[in-house]
Formats: C-alpha cells, sequence, structure tokens
C-alpha cells in the first residue's frame, strides 16, 4: 500500500534493477518475491505521534516521515551492513522519536547482531549488542507497560531481553526448544503477555510479564522480593462429552492468580518441608477479615519462582495410603477446596526470615450474573461440607492408624511363638477389637468403590 504526490519520486528503496529481475527455475519461476529486493518490508506509526512513520526496506534503508508521509527523510544508522534486510522497525509507545532497527544480514553471509536505537528521529543512532550472541537479529520490541524493557527475537539463539533500553542483554530462555528463531513479538499489554512467531516452532506465549517488568537492579540484590501478583478471575466449568478440548496441543494460561518472587539464591527445604513434599517458600492467604484461606508452598530456586493459587479454599482432609489413592486421586480427598469469593486478599510469603505480603484481586466470572449473597451462601454451605467430610476422613486415618499397630502386634505373636504365649489374652483381645474396626471401617469407606 503506498500514497504518492510527486509521481513515486520519493523513492523508499535502493531499486536496482539487477535485483529484481525473475529469480527461480529452470522449470519454475518463483512466484514468492523472497529473492526479489528493493521491498518495503516494515512500515510502522509511532503510538506516541500516529504523524511519525518508520520504514525499514529489505535492502537496508531506513526513512522517517514526520508529516504523515507528505516528506521522508532517510535516516539509515552509519555503519549498518548495505543490503541486509530490516524486517522491523520499532517506534518506542512512549516518545515519537525514539525507534529501535535491526538488520538481517545472514543472507549475505554476515551473522553478527545488528540493532540500533534513536532518539532523535534518527539524527543519531546507537549501536546496542552488549551480550546479544553471534546470530542475526529479526526484530526487537519495547515493553508497553515498562520504558527500555525491551526483547529482541534472534534468528539462532532464541528470546533476549534488555532490561536498560538496550545496554545490555540476557537470554531469556525459559522452556523455548533450543536455538529457536523468533521472527515476531507482540505483546498483550492488558494481560500482560508476551508472544512470540517462531519458524517452524509454531506460536510461543509468555502469559505473565509481571515479574519481568518489575524486575530490577535493586530487585536483584535483594535476598527475597515478591512481585505484584496478577488478578484472578473465577471460572465455573462446565464439563459435557463433547470431543472439542480433545483438539486442543497447547496448554492454556494457569487458572487462578499467578503469585512470583525472586530469590537471589537458592533456599533449601526443611527436613519437615522434605518429609511433607512441600516447597521451602510458605505462602499463606487470608480474606480482608483475617481468616486463612489457604497455605501454598513454593520452590526455592534462585530466580524467579511462581506459584499459582487456584482460587479456592483449603481442601478437605484426604485419606492417607494405604487407606487413600495418592495425594489429589480421585476418591482420596484433599484435591479442589470451595472457591472464593471475588474481592480482595493478602498473601504473605514466608522464605527463611524474610516476610512480605502481596495483595490479591478475584474477580467474578465475566460469563455469568450471581449475586454476593447467594455466591456467599454456596460458600458457607461448601465449607460446612468441607468440615464434615474432614472429620469423616480425620476418623477413618485414625482407624486406619490402629489398625496398623494391632496388625504389627498380631504379626509379632505368629512370628515369636513364646512372646505370643506370654502374651496370649493381650492378643486374643487384640484381634477382637481389629474386627470391631475393620467393621466400623466398612461402614465409611468402601475400598472397592472409592
Amino acid at each position: 500500500m503506498a500514497a504518492s504526490t510527486d509521481g513515486d519520486q520519493s523513492d523508499l528503496t535502493r531499486d536496482v534493477k539487477a535485483k529484481q529481475q525473475p529469480s527461480g527455475g529452470p522449470i519454475d519461476l518463483d512466484m514468492s518475491g523472497a529473492e526479489t529486493y528493493d521491498t518495503i518490508q516494515s512500515l510502522a506509526l509511532a503510538p506516541a505521534n500516529p504523524n511519525v512513520i518508520w520504514v525499514g526496506t529489505d535492502d537496508g534503508w531506513v526513512w522517517v516521515s514526520r508529516d504523515d508521509g507528505a516528506h521522508w527523510a532517510k535516516v539509515t544508522p552509519p555503519g549498518a551492513p548495505q543490503w541486509a534486510r530490516v524486517y522491523h522497525v520499532e517506534p518506542s509507545p512512549f516518545a515519537a522519536g525514539t525507534a529501535y532497527a535491526a538488520f538481517d544480514g545472514h543472507e549475505i553471509g554476515n551473522d553478527a547482531p545488528y540493532v540500533y536505537r534513536t532518539t532523535d528521529y534518527g539524527k543519531h543512532w546507537t549501536r546496542i549488542t552488549r551480550g546479544l550472541p553471534d546470530s542475526s537479529v529479526e526484530v526487537v520490541r519495547e515493553d508497553p507497560n515498562r520504558p527500555g524493557l525491551l526483547f529482541a527475537g534472534t534468528i539462532s539463539a532464541g528470546l533476549y531481553v534488555s532490561f536498560d533500553d538496550g545496554g545490555h542483554w540476557q537470554p531469556l530462555h525459559a522452556n523455548l526448544p533450543c536455538g529457536v528463531s523468533v521472527m515476531d513479538i507482540a505483546f498483550a499489554p492488558h494481560h500482560r503477555g508476551l508472544l512470540l512467531a517462531t519458524h517452524g516452532r509454531g506460536i510461543w506465549v509468555l502469559d505473565n510479564l509481571r515479574p519481568i517488568e518489575q524486575y530490577s537492579a535493586a530487585v536483584a540484590r535483594a535476598p527475597f522480593h515478591a512481585f505484584t501478583a496478577s488478578p484472578g478471575v473465577l471460572l465455573y466449568r462446565v464439563h459435557t462429552n463433547g470431543v472439542g478440548p480433545s483438539a486442543y496441543r497447547a496448554p492454556n494460561a494457569p487458572t487462578g492468580t499467578v503469585i512470583s518472587y525472586n530469590l537471589a539464591k537458592t533456599l533449601k527445604p526443611t527436613a519437615a518441608q522434605k518429609a511433607a513434599h512441600r516447597g521451602p517458600v510458605r505462602i499463606t492467604i487470608r480474606d480482608s477479615a483475617g481468616t486463612l484461606i489457604k497455605t501454598l508452598y513454593g520452590p526455592g530456586k534462585a530466580g524467579i519462582d511462581t506459584v499459582v493459587w487456584n482460587l479456592d479454599y483449603r481442601p478437605p482432609t484426604r485419606l492417607n495410603p494405604p487407606l487413600g489413592k495418592p495425594p489429589h486421586a480421585h476418591g482420596s480427598g484433599g484435591g479442589s477446596g470451595a472457591p472464593a469469593l471475588p474481592g480482595r486478599y493478602i498473601a504473605t510469603l514466608h522464605a527463611a526470615a524474610y516476610a512480605q505480603k502481596v495483595t490479591l484481586k478475584v474477580r467474578p466470572d465475566p460469563r455469568y450474573t450471581v449475586s454476593l449473597a447467594t455466591e456467599r451462601a454456596d460458600t458457607r454451605a461448601a465449607l460446612a461440607t468441607r468440615a464434615e467430610l474432614s472429620a469423616v476422613n480425620s476418623l477413618l486415618n485414625h482407624v486406619a492408624a490402629m489398625r496398623a499397630k494391632l496388625a504389627a502386634v498380631l504379626a509379632r505373636g505368629r512370628s515369636d511363638a513364646e512372646w505370643g504365649q506370654q502374651h496370649a489374652a493381650l492378643i486374643a483381645r487384640g484381634k477382637k477389637l481389629l474386627k470391631t474396626l475393620s467393621a466400623y471401617q466398612s461402614l465409611l469407606w468402601n475400598p472397592h468403590t472409592q
């Protein structure tokens, strides 16, 4: 798409005819245009001033117009490789005169990174590549929620991030495939999401940018720091027998609110935490009245860690193995609790001697209109049911523990004849009690159906 008022005399490319000849063959010509140069690859309007237009070409030029395209100025950075492709020019969301340009020279045998920044509409450029690998950079984007937070997509080394406007870069691989080619980057500003378009590896989404947007040198130096949490939205799921959901291949974002924190050093769990299979970071969640809603445990590895609160209360007491199934298995209890009510909660994060509080916001399901009074009544009923189920499961756990102790005593009587004769009366009472406990347990628990 183009507009011209001067007979197309303002050509924004080199317009070298030798580079525009038909390619391909010998049977069929190339119809994709991939080998035809002198093409505008990037056209972007500055969010801070839509009259400012930036253009990048596949023959290595950068142009800017400050009057909605009436006049153009060639502002290619000095030292940028000729004939390198400029796939993206990124105008800053915060200042119309600031922009970032990346030059991809791998097709001309130049794999070095070429990334530039200007703050004066291209009059002066600064090359910002410290920390980038020897890999062409396809795209640079600035976070719309934090000035100077940059993301760079490379052609063979994945994703990189800079917290200081390109002064330093570091890898942000997470679980991206090794060496993935990142062709484009987009943001979901409201949801704080980062989207990557890769070559051959699909679309990848980092669904919670808050910790990265809030990260700083001060955070890195602190022994422990808790980030602002994402708001949680209650989702009441309706399960059907349809086959639609089975067609999806990518996992959804976590349901609930994501609590993130940074540890300067790895924190090891205590012996008690290890025995309970719990992480070393304890998180208590309370409502506005101070009532404990749930306790979570998070990992202690150095760096940014995350824990998801599923917006529910503490689940019922579960049945212990071997009476019950493994934790969180169907029929054991201890799965999900009653859903939390919409409102404000306080999460207190405890890491060794450090503690910080974070406000959590829970929003109602936007698809349904339910009065708060009805939701409160449902929650009271669910919590009452939880209390009854917990009492039954605790009783069954106690019965199971007693049976195990009696079984051990009876086993010794069978294996040690002399001891069994000496305690014959005790063993007889034990057998009777074991029979009574088994009958009592069967009234409340049927292992064949539960």
